[in-house]
C-alpha cells in the first residue's frame, strides 16, 4: 500500500521534460492540487459515513456492527404454484446468430441481462443531482488485487487489512484509510429469497437473470435490483468504501439499504484501492468480464498459490457419472414428452439433438463399464460411435446455457416429486438431486470444445460413498486440462506485475516451467525469508528406523511389510508418549490408512493389548473418515480431548490423516492442537494411471518443443534431460503435497512443534532439498538419527518438550 500511494505520487510528476523548469513544476502543482481536491471530496463523503457509523455503534453497543449481521434463512418456502408455461424454454433459434451474438431475450455470454447491462451503463454517467464524484471523472489508477483460494481466507486477509493504517498520498502526515472492496459470487451476496432457495450456482445465476427479464411482471421482478435509482446505488458504494467490509458485511449493508450487494458491489471497482476476490473469478476470463474487472496496468497478489496450478487445472476440468448422465436422459425424455407439442422453434430440434449425444455417451459408459482402472479417451471414440459427431456441440452447450433449459427442467422434476410427496418442501427420500445434472453435462459439453493438445478425456470408475458398509462405484468421463499456462497467460500479460505467495511455495521449478515457459528468466524473480519463530522452536528429525532398528522404506514394493508396520505403531506408541496434547499424524492415502488400522487391532501372537490398544492408553485417537463431511465435528472432539484427557498415562490426542486429504490444507493445528506432525512414507502419486501417463506425455511434448528454440537445452542429449525433468515433476508433486501438510503446525511467533519424517528416503540431499528452508535447515543432524539409533532420536524429542515446560 506505501509503494501504491507513492506511486500514484510519481504519476502525477511525470510528464514532458521539454519545457521550462518553472512550467513543469507548476504543471505538476496544478495537477497535485486537482487530484488532492478529488481524493479530499472522496474522503470526506466516506468520512461522514464513517462517523455515521460510529454513532450508530454508540447508540447500540449490544450490536458488534451498525448493521446487525442478519443470516437470511435459505431454508423458507416460498409458497408459490408456478404453473407449466413457467417450466416451457423461451423460442430460440441459433442459426442468425453469429459467433459472439445473442438474442436480446437470451442471457448474454457474460451471464447479465440485457437490462442489467443497460442499468450498469447509465451508472457511468453524471448525475446532476449528485455532490459526489462520478467513477468516469476519477482517473484510473493501478489498484491491488488480491486472490486467494476460499472465502475464509480473504476474510482472515481483510481482518489484517483493518489492523494497518497508512499515509495519505500527497499528505504524508495525515492517515488515511485504505478503500477496499471484495467481490463474490451470487450465491454469496445474493439477497433474494426466491433466489437463495436454490443449492447449485448455477440455478442461483440463471434464476436472478430471470428475475431481470423484461418479460417477467414488476411483482415477480428482484425489487432488489435498483432501476434507475442512482443516487441508492451510489450510497451503496460509499457506504462499502468508507469502512473495510467482508462479504457478510456487504450483504448485511444490502439488506439495510435493500439494494443488491452483487450488482451494487462493482460500481466500487474504480474508487477502490484493493480489490479482493476468491480464485474462480480472477482465474476465469469470463468472470473477469462479467464482473468488469480490468487487470489492466494493475497488480495481482495471489495468495496460497502453491494451490494455483491445480485450481487453474480444476476450473477448466470437468467430470461427469453414469448415474448423472441416466437421470438427465431420464428427466430431459420426460420434458420432452410433457412439453412436445407446446415446444416453439428450435427448441424441439436441441432437446432432440440433447437426447442423441446424452444417449451416445450413456452408452458408451456402459460398454466400458467392466474395464478396471483408468484409460484415456478419445473425443472421437466418445462421439462418432453413435453419429452424434453430427451435432454441433458448441452451438448445443450455447443453447443450454442461453434458453435455462437445465435449471426449468430441474424446476419441473423438483414440483414433480413434491406433488407426489404430497409436501410443499423437499423430500429427503426424493431422488431428485439438489444439483441441476444438466449443468454439469453442461460444463463437460463446454471442456469437449477445448484443443486436444490442451487436455485429455478419460474413463475410470470412483467411489463414492459406503452404503451398509459396501462402497458404492460408479463410472465417470472425465475432461483433464493439462496445460495451465494458456489460461493464466492472459492475466500475466494484462497485469503489471504478478505475485505468487504463499507459506509452501517450495518446489518452485514446476510453477514456472507450467506457467511461465514463454518468459525471460530475468523476468521471473523468487524471493523466500525464513520463518518467524525462533529455531529453538522447532524441533525437525528424520527417522529412518523404530526401537527394533526395522527400517522404514514406505514404497510401493514394502509398505506392506508386517515387520515393518509393527515397527511403525511401535515408533508411534514412544512419540505419543513423549509429544505432549494433540499430534497428527499423515499418511499417504486413504486405504493405506485403513490398511494399517485393519493391522494394528489384530494382537501379536502372545501380546495383551493389540497396538491399536496401546496406542489409545497414550492418547485418544481420532481418524478422518474418506466420505466423511463433519469435518468440523472431528476437530471439535479432537480439541475437547486435548483439554480434557492429561492423565499420568494418557495425555492429548493422535488426529490419524491423509495427505491431500481434507485436514491437509486450510485447518490450523496450532498451539495444543499441534505440538507434533508426523508424516508416513513420501505420499507419491500413481504414476501408473492414464492421467498420469498424460501428463508425463504433455511435458514430453512440451520438453521437446521448448527445447527447439532454447538452444542451451540441447547441450545434454533430450532423453537425458526428459528422464530428470519427469523425475523432478513427479518428485515436486509429491514434497509440494508434504510440505502443504507440515505447514498446519506452527502458526504464531510463539508456538513450537515436532515436525517428524518417518521414512528413510527423507536422508537424501534430493529430498531435503525440497523441505522449506527454515525446516530443512533445523533438522537434527544425520549423526545422530542414521545410525540406526531410535533411542537417541527419541532422547532429542523428548528434551525438547521438556525445555518447553
Amino acid at each position: 500500500m506505501e509503494w501504491l500511494r507513492k506511486h500514484e505520487e510519481l504519476l502525477v510528476i511525470e510528464g514532458e521534460n521539454d519545457e521550462p523548469e518553472w512550467i513543469i513544476k507548476y504543471e505538476i502543482e496544478k495537477k497535485k492540487e486537482i487530484i488532492k481536491e478529488r481524493k479530499r471530496e472522496i474522503e470526506d463523503r466516506l468520512e461522514k459515513i464513517r462517523k455515521e457509523e460510529i454513532s450508530r455503534m454508540k447508540l447500540a453497543k449490544n450490536r458488534e456492527n451498525f448493521i446487525k449481521k442478519k443470516r437470511l434463512d435459505k431454508k423458507k418456502d416460498i409458497n408459490e404454484e408456478l404453473e407449466d408455461e413457467n417450466f416451457l424454454v423461451d423460442d430460440y433459434n441459433s442459426d442468425e446468430e453469429f459467433p459472439g451474438t445473442i438474442h436480446v431475450k437470451s442471457i448474454d455470454s457474460n451471464n447479465f441481462s440485457p437490462q442489467v447491462l443497460q442499468l450498469l451503463q447509465k451508472l457511468e454517467y453524471r448525475n446532476e443531482n449528485s455532490s459526489f464524484l462520478d467513477e468516469e471523472e476519477y482517473p484510473e489508477e493501478t489498484k491491488i488485487i488480491y486472490a486467494s483460494r476460499t472465502h475464509s481466507q480473504l476474510t482472515q486477509f481483510i481482518n489484517e487489512l483493518r489492523r494497518v493504517s497508512f499515509p495519505s498520498t500527497f499528505e504524508e502526515d495525515n492517515i488515511q484509510p485504505i478503500k477496499h472492496i471484495t467481490l463474490a459470487s451470487r450465491k454469496n451476496l445474493c439477497i433474494n429469497s426466491k433466489v437463495l432457495k436454490l443449492s447449485d450456482i448455477n440455478s442461483i445465476n440463471e434464476k436472478c437473470i430471470e428475475l431481470q427479464k423484461h418479460e417477467t411482471t414488476e411483482q415477480g421482478r428482484c425489487k432488489y435490483l435498483p432501476k434507475n435509482d442512482k443516487t441508492k446505488i451510489h450510497n451503496f458504494r460509499d457506504h462499502a468504501l468508507a469502512n473495510i467490509r467482508d462479504i457478510e458485511d456487504l450483504v448485511s449493508l444490502g439488506q439495510e439499504l435493500e439494494i443488491c450487494p452483487y450488482y451494487s458491489s462493482r460500481t466500487a471497482l474504480k474508487l477502490a484501492e484493493i480489490i479482493t476476490l476468491p480464485y474462480p473469478l480472477l482465474l476465469q476470463a469470463s468472470a473477469r468480464e462479467a464482473l468488469n474487472i480490468s487487470l489492466k496496468d494493475h497488480i495481482v497478489i495471489i495468495d496460497e498459490a502453491h494451490n494455483l496450478i491445480d485450481a487453474i487445472t480444476s476450473i477448466h476440468s470437468s467430470t461427469i457419472t453414469l448415474d448423472q448422465v441416466s437421470l438427465a436422459l431420464d428427466q430431459i425424455n420426460g420434458y420432452l414428452s410433457k412439453f412436445n407439442k407446446r415446444l416453439k422453434g428450435k427448441n424441439k430440434v436441441y432437446i432432440k439433438q440433447i437426447i442423441k449425444l446424452l444417449q451416445n455417451i450413456n452408452d458408451f459408459m456402459k460398454q466400458k463399464s467392466d474395464i478396471v482402472g483408468d484409460i484415456q479417451v478419445k473425443q472421437s471414440e466418445l462421439l462418432f460411435s453413435g453419429g452424434a459427431d453430427q451435432v454441433n456441440i458448441y452451438k448445443l452447450e450455447k443453447y443450454i446455457k442461453n434458453s435455462g433449459l437445465a435449471r426449468k427442467i430441474d424446476s419441473y422434476f423438483e414440483k414433480t416429486s413434491r406433488n407426489l410427496s404430497g409436501e410443499k418442501k423437499d423430500n429427503e427420500n426424493s431422488n431428485i438431486p439438489k444439483l441441476p445434472v444438466l449443468s454439469h453435462i453442461q460444463t463437460f459439453l463446454l471442456n469437449l470444445t477445448n484443443p486436444f493438445t490442451e487436455g485429455k478425456l478419460f474413463f475410470g470408475h470412483i467411489e463414492e460413498a459406503k452404503i451398509n458398509n459396501k462402497t458404492k462405484t460408479n463410472c465417470y468421463l472425465k475432461y483433464l486440462l493439462l496445460n495451465p499456462c494458456h489460461y493464466f497467460k492472459e492475466i500475466v500479460d494484462e497485469a503489471k506485475a504478478v505475485i505468487l505467495a504463499g507459506g509452501t511455495m517450495e518446489p518452485m521449478d514446476d510453477f514456472i516451467y507450467q506457467l511461465f515457459p514463454y518468459m525471460p528468466k530475468e523476468k521471473i524473480h523468487k524471493f523466500s525469508c525464513g520463518h518467524i519463530i525462533s529455531p529453538n522452536n522447532l524441533c525437525a528429525i528424520v527417522i529412518s528406523t523404530g526401537p527394533s532398528r526395522k527400517e522404514f522404506i514406505f514404497n510401493y514394493e514394502k509398505r506392506n511389510n508386517n515387520d515393518m508396520l509393527n515397527e511403525l505403531g511401535s515408533t508411534l506408541i514412544n512419540l505419543c508418549r513423549v509429544i505432549p496434547d494433540g499430534v497428527i499424524c499423515f499418511f499417504p492415502s486413504y486405504d493405506y490408512l485403513e490398511n494399517i488400522i485393519k493391522k494394528w487391532t489384530i494382537k501379536q501372537e502372545g501380546a495383551k493389548f493389540s497396538i491399536w490398544e496401546r496406542l489409545e492408553q497414550k492418547k485418544r485417537i481420532f481418524k478422518e473418515e474418506r466420505f466423511s463431511t463433519n469435518i468440523e465435528n472431528i476437530l471439535q472432539s479432537y480439541s475437547n480431548a486435548i483439554d480434557s484427557s492429561n492423565t499420568s498415562t494418557c495425555n492429548g490426542a493422535l488426529l490419524l490423516s491423509v495427505v491431500n486429504g481434507k485436514l491437509s490444507e486450510g485447518i490450523n493445528f496450532s498451539d495444543k492442537l499441534g505440538r507434533g506432525v508426523i508424516i508416513i512414507g513420501l505420499p507419491f502419486p500413481n504414476n501408473q494411471t492414464a492421467e498420469w501417463k498424460a501428463k508425463l506425455e504433455f511435458i514430453e511434448n512440451n520438453f521437446r518443443q521448448y527445447s527447439k528454440h532454447n538452444p542451451d537445452t540441447q547441450k545434454t542429449s533430450i532423453d537425458e534431460s526428459l528422464k530428470y525433468i519427469k523425475k523432478e515433476y513427479y518428485e515436486n508433486i509429491c514434497m509440494r503435497s508434504v510440505n502443504q501438510s507440515i505447514g498446519r503446525a506452527i502458526r504464531h511467533q510463539n508456538d513450537y512443534a515436532a515436525i517428524i519424517f518417518i521414512d528413510k528416503r527423507y536422508e537424501s540431499q534430493q529430498i531435503r532439498n525440497k523441505i522449506p528452508k527454515w525446516i530443512n535447515d533445523n533438522i537434527i543432524p544425520t549423526n545422530i538419527t542414521i545410525n540406526n539409533n531410535f533411542g537417541l532420536s527419541l532422547k532429542y524429542i523428548t528434551d525438547f518438550f521438556f525445555k518447553k515446560k
